[in-house]
């Protein structure tokens, strides 16, 4: 079994994925059996970049500074198996959820992360789900400082992810093109991460503007 300790991975020339989860502040979590032989394994240093810990301080505010206290720790699962291969239109990655029954786990989500490969500006990203009438995510609210980072529980309230489609428009390009992102669970605790390249008529009629 091939672990990579990283937090985000490729799965588009302009997006990278994680799988993450969120415990308790200072929740001691109980790992998975194949796990728990790499630990010893893991570089302290590396396997601490995996975790967020709760913060606390002082943050300015229009009223003054503001004391703050987060709440909840995250961790990130490793990879499991190799990188997704861009070339291809499905682009498949896995995680293995390395922290099992915990009552401290509050839940699991995938956070994707906008982030170009290449030295331009970045693209312009719109998300939808069929079912839906508005688009959500990225660059959905404007702004000049629109959000790196999109989490969605997994699976979800219904037990099984929704597909998330997303409208990609790259910098210097004159049209966009389109992924569908899908997620399931296989055996021994491992999630799936697909993500392919659609067509315009695949995705729902409010993201194809």
């Amino acid at each position: 079994m091939i672990l990579t300790w990283e937090k985000f991975h490729w799965v588009d020339e302009n997006l990278k994925v994680a799988l993450q989860a969120t415990l308790k502040a200072g929740a001691v979590p109980e790992y998975a059996e194949n796990v728990k032989e790499f630990l010893g394994i893991v570089p302290p240093d590396v396997f601490e970049k995996m975790i967020h810990r709760a913060k606390s301080g002082v943050r300015d505010s229009i009223l003054g500074p503001q004391p703050y206290q987060e709440t909840s720790d995250q961790y990130c699962a490793p990879m499991l198996g190799p990188e997704a291969f861009l070339g291809q239109a499905l682009r498949k990655v896995s995680f293995l959820r390395h922290i099992v029954k915990n009552d401290d786990v509050l839940w699991w989500k995938l956070v994707f992360y906008k982030r170009s490969k290449n030295k331009h500006s970045g693209a312009v990203m719109w998300c939808g789900r069929t079912g839906e009438d508005k688009v959500f995510g990225f660059n959905a609210e404007g702004g000049e400082n629109p959000p790196k980072y999109l989490p969605l529980a997994y699976p979800g309230k219904t037990g099984k992810f929704e597909p998330l489609f997303i409208r990609v428009m790259e910098y210097g390009r004159h049209a966009p093109y389109y992924l569908k992102v899908e997620a399931h669970d296989e055996a021994d605790g491992v999630v799936v991460v697909e993500t392919r390249v659609v067509s315009v008529m695949e995705v729902p009629q409010f993201l194809r503007g």
